[in-house]
């Protein structure tokens, strides 16, 4: 939520420069961190910009970073903020600093309560495609113990990475993915984004073998449940991710299964 918040903030802050002919965003990628925000607060506080101010105000700890020229950035603020706009502006970046507080809190507690569960937290991230975010939403959401879960599949199923199914004439169709839960599904598929586009795993493999015959997207839903088969078997068995070289795997697949 604070994140949200924070967007409309940094959107309101664009519109009032924008109205008022200020194109700073123009030379300046980020204007809210850095010399971008030095150079916001000299306009908050209604200062005389000259070359000198902004000299001053792309200099940090590693001398002058801004990419353009001091005289490209003066003039990109060649318009005017009244002192209703400036206000606005002040309040607005005010209530930026406060989420942007609030997320360090949130943030800080998240890492006090992945203590208990530290161990788990760095097996997770071993797999392809799985950092510290997925890690993170992995644990809060599924725990260290999958045995309210019979199988990997029931677990699927509750995440929402199982196609449902019909019957018609007799015959069953496949159906879309049900609904799950929607926080561990949509960090299964970023996750299932990143190890696509992984190099040499199996994963990425995985993927590419599935897109031939059923699209990028299905193929993608599908590496986000085999995924979650991964996880449910390491927090099950305690085990640690292991990636297999081609050779390996393709020896594996010719074996004979007895």
């Amino acid at each position: 939520m604070s994140t949200l918040r924070g967007i409309v903030r940094k959107n309101q802050v664009h519109d009032i420069l924008q109205r008022s002919n200020i194109k700073l965003t123009t030379y300046v990628s980020d204007i809210f961190s850095g010399s971008g925000r030095r150079i916001l607060v000299l306009l908050e506080n209604g200062e005389v910009i000259n070359l000198a101010s902004i000299e001053q105000a792309g200099t940090g700890k590693r001398g002058y970073r801004l990419k353009a020229t001091p005289k490209q950035i003066l003039a990109s603020l060649d318009g005017a903020l009244s002192y209703n706009d400036r206000f606005l502006m002040a309040m607005n970046m005010n209530l930026l600093a406060s989420y942007q507080r609030e997320l360090i809190n949130l943030e800080s507690r998240i890492y006090e309560q992945l203590e208990a569960f530290s161990e788990l937290y760095h097996r997770l991230q071993a797999i392809p495609g799985v950092g510290e975010g997925t890690a993170q939403i992995i644990i809060a959401e599924i725990g260290s113990d999958v045995s309210p879960f019979p199988d990997a599949h029931h677990l699927a199923s509750w995440a929402g990475l199982c196609p449902g199914s019909y019957e018609s004439a007799g015959k069953k169709h496949g159906a879309h993915t049900l609904h799950g839960n929607k926080y561990l599904k949509t960090a299964l598929i970023t996750a299932a984004m990143a190890a696509k586009s992984t190099k040499q795993t199996g994963l990425r493999d995985f993927y590419w073998r599935l897109c031939s015959r059923m699209g990028k997207q299905k193929a993608n839903v599908a590496l986000a449940h085999k995924l979650l088969r991964i996880i449910y078997l390491m927090i099950q068995t305690g085990t640690t991710y292991q990636e297999y070289k081609k050779s390996q795997r393709t020896e594996d697949t010719l074996t004979p299964k007895i």
